[in-house]
């Protein structure tokens, strides 16, 4: 298959994304991407789509800017918590690291049942990472939060990584 370069790249398997429809006269880019290990020691291993998460578990937050220069990450776990991951806090700059992947921070998950949903709001201006938190805040709030449809506006683009919560004492279905 031959693509257009103006057309975006496709997330890697499994990565579910909403795009709106961009304004008039602006390309939409692509490859923004979530990057998530599970810290394991002295190593790390990746979590993709849908990979089983257990309370207590360290996770490594990083993200690839796919040549977005502005972006807001966030989680939204099963008790309905929603988390800022970047930037730091609500009144940081969103600019985003060009080049590679940009380490953020690590974290213990807690006992939040169910699902853990991290979501990259992209775009190629300044995001206010306070609406972009409310607007996580409503998915929350909808009937199957887990699966709740996403909302971007017309200049943003969103990149999901999914994971499953398993308690500590599940066996790993895998």
């Amino acid at each position: 298959c031959i693509r257009d370069s103006s057309e975006p790249t496709p997330p890697a398997p499994g990565t579910r994304v909403a795009v709106a429809d961009p304004p008039a006269g602006e390309r939409l880019k692509g490859d923004a991407a979530i990057v998530l290990e599970r810290k394991l020691g002295t190593r790390a291993e990746p979590l993709l789509a849908e990979s089983n998460v257990s309370p207590g578990d360290t996770i490594q937050v990083s993200y690839r800017s796919g040549g977005w220069s502005h972006g807001v990450l966030v989680s939204l776990d099963g008790a309905g918590a929603v988390t800022l991951h970047f930037p730091e806090t609500s009144g940081d700059s969103t600019a985003l690291q060009s080049e590679g992947t940009a380490v953020l921070h690590a974290f213990e998950l807690d006992d939040a049942p169910a699902f853990e949903r991290f979501l990259f709001f992209t775009a190629n201006s300044p995001l206010d990472p306070d609406a972009v938190v409310k607007r996580v805040e409503s998915m929350a709030r909808a009937p199957n939060p887990a699966h709740a449809p996403v909302v971007a506006s017309p200049a943003e683009a969103v990149v999901e990584l999914p994971l499953v919560r398993t308690s500590a004492a599940d066996p790993d279905p895998e």
